[in-house]
Order: C-alpha cells, then sequence, then structure tokens
C-alpha cells in the first residue's frame, strides 16, 4: 500500500520525499548543511598550534563563551600563562567569525594557573 503511494508521486516529488535524513522533520538541509559547531572548530585550531607533548581538554561552553583546559608538559621551564597567551588565535581566524572570547587556562605541574581570554579583533 506505501509502494503504491510512492509510484502516484510525480518525478520531483518523488526526488524531494527523502530531502532530509535529519531526525527533525521541519529541518532543511539546504539551508545550512554544515552548521558551525565551536567545540570542533577550536579542537581543530588547536590541534595545529598546540606544541609537541601539549594537549588540551574538550572546549567547554559556559556564560557565552568556550573555556579550554590546556595542559602543559612537567619539564617545561616557563610562564605557562604568558605561553598559552601566544595561542590566542589571530584576527583574522575564522574562529571570530562566529566566537567573541576563548578562555585558555593553563594546567601546569598538578595545578591551575591564571587562565587568559582571547578576545575578537
Amino acid at each position: 500500500m506505501l509502494t503504491a503511494g510512492l509510484i502516484a508521486l510525480s518525478p520531483v516529488a518523488w526526488a524531494q520525499a527523502g530531502l532530509s535524513d535529519l531526525p527533525v522533520p521541519d529541518v532543511d538541509p539546504r539551508m545550512d548543511p554544515a552548521p558551525f559547531d565551536g567545540r570542533r572548530a577550536i579542537r581543530d585550531y588547536l590541534k595545529a598550534v598546540l606544541p609537541t607533548r601539549w594537549w588540551a581538554n574538550e572546549p567547554e561552553f559556559s556564560l557565552g563563551a568556550f573555556s579550554v583546559m590546556i595542559h602543559v608538559p612537567d619539564n617545561w621551564q616557563g610562564n605557562p600563562t604568558s605561553a598559552v597567551m601566544r595561542l590566542c588565535p589571530p584576527a583574522y581566524s575564522v574562529l571570530w567569525s562566529r566566537l567573541d572570547r576563548i578562555e585558555f587556562v593553563p594546567f601546569y605541574r598538578d595545578a591551575r594557573r591564571a587562565g587568559i581570554t582571547c578576545r575578537k579583533g
């Protein structure tokens, strides 16, 4: 019975019948097929700029900003806060097209250190 109903559709209607495989029927993927994912964008950025043996936790969204804890190796020498400050995305970064600020918090020698806030522009 279902097959007979689908065969009766015109070719255009048949092509549009399975337009979206998204879980919500009212979402049209042609509007924004790849929506901005702040967590993924920050992850990809940090993956490209973090020095060897440094790593970052998953970005967390709170109070309108993403916060990321960056783990600095114990044998690293220097001021972790100033080192993390150099990781701020440049003004021309794609991240600033959708984000206003990102907070980086260094974790160094088993302690959370003073964080910094990178801002748009």
